[in-house]
């Protein structure tokens, strides 16, 4: 009895190693495939860059790089202005792709409220977690809360 519970003690170990084998060479299959991939998207030891790859900064202006897929975007924060201006590298040439004067975004201290314009004409919906505000919109939801804390306050 003892022989046979040797055995299959021996039987259950010996699988246990094979499996162990098993999922170690398919990590390294799986890590030299990814190397000679060039992306390096399956490496779980590849170091990627978390956000920016360039960050500058000199008074009152900040500027950083970021790749997204093929495209390079380069960020300009003046914060003296503040203006944000996104360009992007194609090729060679550098364009501008989008500009942002963020002057009454400090205005707005909670985008979750629903608000009413500050003329009482208007609902004006809350836009956290959506797709964001225009300059018009951003500087009618920022009255608006204005309007609001004025009233609290009193």
């Amino acid at each position: 009895m003892e022989a046979n519970l040797a055995s299959m003690g021996e039987r259950w170990a010996r699988r246990v190693r094979m499996a162990l084998v098993a999922c170690i060479a398919l990590l390294a299959v799986l890590i030299f495939a990814s190397a000679r991939d060039g992306r390096g998207t399956l490496n779980p030891f590849d170091v990627r860059p978390a956000n920016a790859e360039l960050i500058s900064a000199a008074p009152g202006y900040l500027a950083l790089s970021a790749s997204i897929g093929n495209e390079v975007n380069f960020y300009l924060l003046d914060s003296t202005k503040q203006v944000i201006c996104v360009y992007q590298m194609v090729g060679d040439k550098i364009r501008l792709v989008a500009a942002r004067d963020w002057s009454r975004d400090t205005d707005i201290p909670d985008s979750s409220l629903n608000v009413v314009s500050a003329d009482g004409r208007q609902q004006l919906k809350a836009f956290e977690g959506g797709t964001g505000l225009d300059r018009k919109d951003a500087d009618a939801y920022a009255d608006a809360v204005k309007k609001l804390e004025a009233g609290e306050k009193k």
